[in-house]
Parts: C-alpha cells; sequence; structure tokens
C-alpha cells in the first residue's frame, strides 16, 4: 500500500511539475501545439501566433515576376491557377496577374515574428510551357516542379540564403544564383545556362547530351565531375556545342551529368 502510494505522489509531482513548465512557455511563447498524428508514429509542432493559411484561385498567366524579401517559393501543378500562402499573416503577399504576368506585392511590416513563411504557386497540371519565369527570394529555398516537363523561353531563380530546385525544364535561357544554398538541376536543356552559388554544391543532370554543350565549371574550393571525368578545384573548360553552360561555386563540389 506504501509502495502505491508512493508512486501516485510521483506521479501527481511529475504531472504538476510538467504543468508548472508548459503554463511557463504558453506564457513566454503565445501559439499553439498542433498534433500531427500517422498509422506509425506522432509529433506534436508549435504554431506560433498570427499564423495562417490562405488559398486562393488566381486568374490565369503566362508570365511569373515575383520578388519577396523572405519566403521559400515553389512552383508546381495542381487543379488550376492558384496560390497557397504559409506564415504570418501580416506578411501575406497580395498576388495579382496584369498583361498575363502573375506579380507580388509585399505589405510593409515594421516587426515581423520569426517565421518562416511559403509560397506555393498551382498552374493546370497539363500546362507545358510558359514565356517567362522570375523567382526571387531574400531568405528561402525556390522550387520549380510541376511534375511534367515545362518548357520557358527564360527561367531565372535567385536566393540570398536558400536553395535552388528546378526539375524537367527546357528554354532558351537559364540563370540560377543563390549567395548561400545548394543548386540542384534535373532533366534540363537550355540554350543558355548560367548556374552560381558562392557557397554550395552545383548538381545538374542534363536532359540531352553533354556533346551538345561547352561547359565552363570552376569552384575555389571543391570538386569538378563532369560525366565520367574527374578534376580538381580551379577551372575548367570542356566541349565545343552549340549549347553553352556556365558553373561556378565558390566553395563547393560540381556534378554535371547527362541523362
Amino acid at each position: 500500500m506504501k509502495k502505491m502510494r508512493a508512486i501516485y505522489l510521483t506521479l501527481i509531482s511529475a504531472a504538476t511539475v510538467a504543468a508548472i513548465c508548459f503554463g511557463t512557455w504558453k506564457h513566454v511563447n503565445p501559439g499553439r501545439l498542433s498534433l500531427t498524428m500517422n498509422k506509425d508514429s506522432f509529433y506534436f509542432s508549435f504554431i506560433p501566433p498570427n499564423q495562417t493559411t490562405v488559398r486562393k484561385n488566381l486568374d490565369s498567366f503566362d508570365s511569373i515576376d515575383i520578388h519577396l524579401s523572405r519566403a521559400d517559393i515553389e512552383l508546381q501543378s495542381g487543379d488550376g491557377y492558384a496560390m497557397i500562402y504559409r506564415g504570418d499573416k501580416e506578411e501575406c503577399p497580395t498576388l495579382s496577374v496584369k498583361d498575363g504576368v502573375l506579380t507580388a506585392a509585399e505589405p510593409k511590416v515594421k516587426n515581423t515574428a520569426v517565421s518562416n513563411p511559403s509560397l506555393v504557386l498551382t498552374v493546370p497540371g497539363d500546362l507545358s510551357a510558359l514565356k517567362n519565369i522570375s523567382l526571387a527570394s531574400g531568405n528561402g529555398d525556390i522550387t520549380i516542379d510541376t511534375g511534367r516537363e515545362l518548357a520557358a523561353d527564360s527561367i531565372i531563380l535567385d536566393s540570398s540564403n536558400g536553395d535552388l530546385d528546378l526539375n524537367r525544364s527546357t528554354g532558351k535561357s537559364l540563370t540560377a544564383s543563390s549567395s548561400n544554398g545548394d543548386i540542384d538541376m534535373e532533366g534540363i536543356a537550355f540554350t543558355s545556362s548560367t548556374l552560381e552559388t558562392g557557397n554550395g554544391d552545383v548538381s545538374v543532370t542534363l536532359a540531352d547530351s553533354l556533346r551538345n554543350y561547352t561547359l565552363s565549371a570552376s569552384t575555389g574550393s571543391g570538386d569538378i565531375s563532369v560525366g565520367d571525368s574527374d578534376y580538381d578545384a580551379g577551372a575548367i573548360r570542356v566541349g565545343d556545342g552549340s549549347q553553352k553552360m556556365n558553373v561556378q561555386s565558390g566553395s563547393g563540389d560540381i556534378d554535371i551529368e547527362d541523362d
């Protein structure tokens, strides 16, 4: 009986301490806990205050020109032209279409909460081409993956601090630049490509043959691999094809292969 009483008192004490700790944490960190469950596990996540999800249908567009101060940006296929924003409700950008170009206007926010906002843009699943795509973020990853080959005259991806990912795209001009982040290009073919990162690895899988390219690559610290050939850090120039590709990394490996 005494043993059961001791166990009971221990459980009550532990519950009391946990309640006090949670109450203190809740006071310091306003927001709410969210429980996510699946068949194998469950976990709690903290949702900061003022967080929101905004879903909005958009007018059709054939070009994108979006520059955000900070947010992950992703272009993917969906049921139609739409946006999904997740983050601080005060930072939610206003998207509009004029003359076929999708743009975004950010609100002026003086004091922003620590958050990791994201903006997802969707296009119809059967869309195969856009004219021009320009996506930029001061702090965030940028991804284009529509699940099928997407053709564009020009694609520009720029992030001061974030990774850049592009999948199954072709066109005339590609520019991908990150001051700090990896660049991953899968299944691409462009007449002219410039891929630059100050600190990060660059990985390219071409949709066509390396024989089609004149390739310049350089890294200050890292290895360079082109097809079956490996090179030490430095600058190289290989091939004499009509398509041009320039790849640079201040510090990171460079790997270029064809399909």
